[in-house]
């Protein structure tokens, strides 16, 4: 191995790689540097791509030829760390890593020039504001701690950079056709970009503190309002912004006040672009004209015990939604200015709202690490997620309020569809197919296919059912098809009728079938194993357990109780009755009734006195009636 030769590059080198013959291109006259000294023209056999400190990409040919010099205008000088030719069925791609975890993406198919195809972010410090960037919802708006502005591409996490910011810009917002980006930051200034070229356009500045929040009106991009932490307000003239200026234009302020007392948290536009509402740390909303003059306004909405933070106007009702530090969100009324609802869910502050399905939800994440989505017509919270595991300081809902997208101290972002309709959907199929299981079910009972009907009744998980199926065997005598069924259920099955067995155990009516399948199962071979094998087994029996000692208990005692109720039948002599004269005999009655044709006389007081008195001597009337057994036992002594 030889040495072909030495040349300089005038910067640290990180990188180098050597590009295939293929890529090679054609030498012209060098093209030194300034200050490199010239070297004799000979054949290059090797042509390499150099990343240095600077932040630029450099092509070199053997010779010590400078072929082509790329910096990344759009991000500014940052360390370059390695580089990697890889291979693509298009043609070849130079991966270039910078020393702040971001991967630029170069084709190498037009050289010397190298194009930037696309732009990867390997981490995304706390997104503290995000916002949807096209009407296809594909695109993000990002503020990250950064001095840029990042545009993402949510199918492959693209990313391209709007920079002109000197310090971290903390909020950005998007026009309503998607043409421009405004953003405020940290330099006490806002500053608007062209959504196509990624320049910034024009220049704000009058604030003399950090600009913590701007918004865009709902119709028209003739304004932007921006608040700031030196507690005022402006509206800045935006209208007929030219997109094609080497450098941005200064912004005119329309209007200006001292709106709050502390700093300002959020604005909010509402829908018709008639007038907007502020929050603050000072604890207040107050709503203002986006006409005339800034000076006193409209109405000062109190009730939240700490800073408010985030500001959302319903889309459809007249109604204000605010979220607060002192974790509660309330709605006020905009026609008088009331507050008609308090939810209360979050146990820190709630730092984003927004309305969805047509004013009918509402969307709030906060600082401790939850989103959560509320029916407003009940003020209940209907689910909660915790995808996130800091605090949710950003969060946006895209115009078609179909999707959602969240961002957190955590540095994630997480994309959020709605598919209420797809569920109702699938939830009205699955209520169609349960009710003509319900129906076989039926069928099935009643034309006594129970092995059929117990299926159908684990699958719907239908205990009652399920009861009666049982129930009807046993009555039918068929322990032995119990048996079987109980054996031949796979262990989902058979758990799922465990729990079942353990309901109907805390029953009395219910609880001789119960026993009967417990019964029925432990006769099954290899059950206790089974048994032992099957997860939540021991759960199972901890509630069987004290209700079948119980049952066992109440039969013994029963069992005790019919013993003195045979003793009692037995000790009853219920034939020896005509003995003691409480039931006439046979004889006795045929006296009775001869004895006063013979001798009337002898027995004057068996002889009736008028045809409608005259007793007849029954069994029946005798046990019934009293003085008509005396009079018996009279009878039968004369």
């Amino acid at each position: 191995m030889s040495q072909e030769s030495v040349f300089p590059v005038h910067e640290s080198l990180e990188a180098i790689k050597a590009l295939p013959e293929a890529l090679h291109v054609s030498s012209g006259e060098p093209a030194n540097p300034k200050g490199s000294p010239k070297i004799k023209s000979r054949t290059a056999k090797i042509q390499v791509v150099v990343a240095g400190e600077k932040g630029a990409l450099s092509m070199w040919d053997g010779n010590g030829k400078l072929l082509m010099r790329q910096e990344d205008t759009d991000a500014g000088a940052v360390q370059l760390s390695d580089l990697v030719v890889c291979p693509r069925n298009e043609g070849m791609e130079l991966l270039a890593v910078r020393a702040d975890q971001q991967l630029m993406v170069y084709s190498l198919g037009q050289l010397p020039e190298l194009k930037l195809s696309h732009r990867l972010v390997g981490y995304i410090d706390e997104v503290i504001d995000i916002k949807y960037a096209n009407a296809e919802s594909t695109q993000i708006a990002v503020a990250s701690n950064s001095n840029d502005v990042h545009l993402l591409q949510l199918e492959d996490m693209a990313c391209q950079l709007m920079h002109g910011h000197t310090d971290i810009v903390l909020a950005v917002d998007v026009s309503n056709d998607f043409k421009l980006v405004s953003s405020a930051s940290k330099d006490n200034t806002v500053r608007i970009f062209d959504m196509e070229s990624r320049r910034c356009i024009a220049l704000g500045q009058g604030h003399t503190e950090a600009v913590g929040v701007v918004a865009w009106p709902n119709k028209s991009t003739d304004f932007l309002i921006s608040g700031s932490k030196d507690r005022t307000l402006k509206i800045w003239k935006s209208a007929k912004l030219k997109t094609d200026v080497d450098e941005p234009v200064t912004l005119k302020v329309r209007s200006n006040t001292v709106a709050h007392e502390k700093d300002i948290n959020t604005i909010a536009v509402a829908p018709n672009d008639a007038l907007f509402a502020t929050g603050s740390q000072d604890k207040t909303i107050k709503i203002w004209p986006t006409t005339g003059v800034l000076s006193n306004p409209q109405a000062v909405l109190k009730g939240h015990k700490r800073g408010v933070w985030s500001l959302a106007f319903s889309p459809v009702d007249k109604c204000l939604a605010s979220g607060s530090g002192d974790s509660t969100i309330k709605v006020w009324s905009m026609t008088d200015y009331t507050c008609v609802k308090t939810l209360e869910g979050h146990s820190a502050s709630v730092l984003r709202v927004g309305f969805i399905t047509a004013g009918m939800q509402l969307l709030s994440s906060g600082g401790d690490g939850l989103f959560k989505v509320w029916t407003i017509k009940t003020n209940e919270c209907v689910n909660t997620f915790d995808q996130h595991n800091d605090k949710i300081w950003a969060m946006a809902v895209h115009p078609n309020g179909q999707t959602v997208v969240t961002g957190a101290s955590d540095s994630t972002i997480n994309i959020w569809e709605d598919h209420t309709a797809q569920a109702d959907q699938e939830a009205r199929a699955a209520d169609e197919g349960k009710e003509l299981q319900q129906q076989e079910l039926s069928n099935a009972t009643r034309s006594k296919e129970y092995g059929r009907a117990v299926q159908l009744a684990l699958k719907l998980d239908r205990p009652y059912q399920m009861y009666l199926v049982i129930k009807s065997m046993l009555l039918e005598g068929q322990p032995g098809e119990l048996k079987t069924l109980m054996h031949g259920l796979v262990d989902e099955d058979l758990m799922r009728l465990l729990h079942f067995v353990r309901a109907w155990n805390t029953k009395a009516k219910q609880s001789e079938v119960s026993q009967e399948v417990l019964a029925a199962l432990y006769e099954c071979p290899g059950s206790i194993e089974r048994l032992q094998s099957l997860e939540g087994m021991k759960e199972v029996l901890e509630g069987l357990l004290p209700y079948t000692e119980r049952h066992v208990q109440r039969l013994s005692k029963l069992l005790r109780g019919s013993y003195f109720i045979d003793y009692v039948v037995e000790g009853m002599s219920l034939t020896p009755l005509a003995d003691h004269g409480l039931m006439p005999t046979e004889n006795v009655t045929e006296k009775v009734k001869t004895k006063p044709t013979k001798s009337p006389k002898k027995s004057p007081k068996l002889a009736p006195k008028s045809p409608k008195k005259s007793p007849k001597l029954t069994p029946k009337r005798a046990l019934k009636s009293t003085p008509k057994v005396k009079s018996s036992k009279k009878a039968k002594k004369v």
